[in-house]
């Protein structure tokens, strides 16, 4: 994509009054953006995180790699609940299931004994673990597409 057409697609936003209860409208995206709305952003929000991670959860990596990346996944959840906002009781379970999730992986890389042979297995059922949250949070509808772009 040329930087011509960034800026194109930037330019497609379009401001409008403060007054109006909306911070701005997006092309092609139908819900209205609300304000006040970030205080109901940590769902959306554990999901995206744990589209980004998804790539790198791989078994054929090495320990140390996966571990580092679980521990920041992880950190990132311990951030998003940090945050004093008013989420949904479901947003917050998801966090904490994440954090758990990971928590519990990187205490069995780090500190347990590590059977090389297990490794594989592991990642794997992290990964479904993880693909199960997401897939509570997000619509099946909203996945395949987000899973099609990707």
């Amino acid at each position: 994509m040329s930087g011509s057409d960034e800026r194109t697609n930037f330019e497609e936003i379009r401001q409008v009054p403060a007054d109006s209860g909306l911070t701005a409208v997006w092309p092609g995206y139908s819900r209205r953006m609300v304000t006040g709305v970030e205080e109901r952003m940590l769902g959306p929000l554990v999901w995206v995180h744990l589209v980004m991670y998804r790539p790198v959860l791989l078994p054929d990596r090495a320990v140390t790699d996966v571990v580092t990346d679980v521990e920041e996944l992880a950190g990132h959840m311990a951030d998003l609940l940090t945050v004093d906002s008013h989420q949904t009781p479901e947003s917050m379970a998801a966090a904490n299931r994440v954090l758990d999730v990971c928590c519990e992986f990187v205490e069995r890389w780090t500190l347990g004994p590590q059977r090389p042979g297990t490794f594989r297995g592991d990642v794997l059922r992290l990964r479904m673990r993880l693909d199960s949250i997401a897939n509570r949070i997000v619509p099946d509808s909203e996945l395949e597409v987000a899973q099609k772009a990707s």
